[in-house]
């Protein structure tokens, strides 16, 4: 793994391993959140409320707003075998390892398909499919590198960026999600005095979610990047 990979590649097992260990288990947490965010954003699989209900929760304990007993409780009425639950199970663990990561990933892959319905079964390709199984690596790749930056080529938060307005923006894109309003955090670091190209083309790109390193860098959530 270089840095040229880690940006341009989609090798989820090598990019697990640059980062493995010791790794914050809040940010694999909300990782692993954002992966079953992705996952029912799809549409591939029928969810319920308490499919959303479990990843926020899951979302709410890794930044601490939850007890971690709340979680164990929620875990144990996690009993059906689907594998988006056995996905869910396996994030709300106690302390998360690569190996429970592991399984997680291969949960969703084997839940992992379009559900048509019969007249549509019948007309469907295999290679129609297929498709999303790449383009659910891709995505679990672009959310770790939302989360991790580049670990090769760190990019400091300077403190004299983070003014009331910057982290005030921050602070509601976090807890609404509304990454789509991403830019407008680009626009306010202009104004504090932000010309690093790779903050300001972060900002504008389209892939973000909680845990991102950008945010809790302004935010003060961590010392260090990557």
């Amino acid at each position: 793994m270089n840095a040229y990979r880690w940006l341009h590649e989609n090798d989820l097992a090598a990019m697990l391993d640059q980062i493995d260990s010791p790794a914050p288990q809040r940010l694999w947490r909300l990782w692993l959140a954002a992966c079953l965010r992705w996952v029912m954003d799809q549409r591939m699989l029928e969810f319920d409320l308490i499919h959303l209900q479990m990843i926020e929760r899951l979302e709410q304990v890794a930044d601490q707003f939850l007890p971690l007993m709340q979680l164990l409780a929620s875990r144990a009425s996690l009993t059906e075998d689907r594998p988006f639950w056995m996905a869910l199970r396996t994030a709300q663990s106690l302390r998360l390892t690569r190996r429970e990561l592991d399984d997680t990933i291969i949960s969703l892959q084997i839940g992992l398909g379009p559900q048509p319905d019969a007249a549509e079964s019948a007309t469907m390709s295999e290679t129609a499919s297929s498709a999303r199984q790449p383009s659910m690596q891709h995505s679990f790749c672009d959310l770790l590198r939302d989360i991790w930056g580049n670990p090769f080529e760190p990019v400091p938060v300077l403190p004299e960026w983070r003014t009331a307005d910057v982290q005030q923006l921050a602070e509601y894109l976090y807890r609404e999600r509304h990454w789509q309003e991403m830019p407008y955090l680009a626009d306010a670091l202009l104004d504090a005095g932000c010309d690093e190209p790779r903050v300001l083309e972060h900002c504008r790109q389209a892939v973000h979610c909680r845990g991102c390193w950008l945010l809790d860098g302004l935010l003060g959530r961590r010392t260090e990047q990557g």
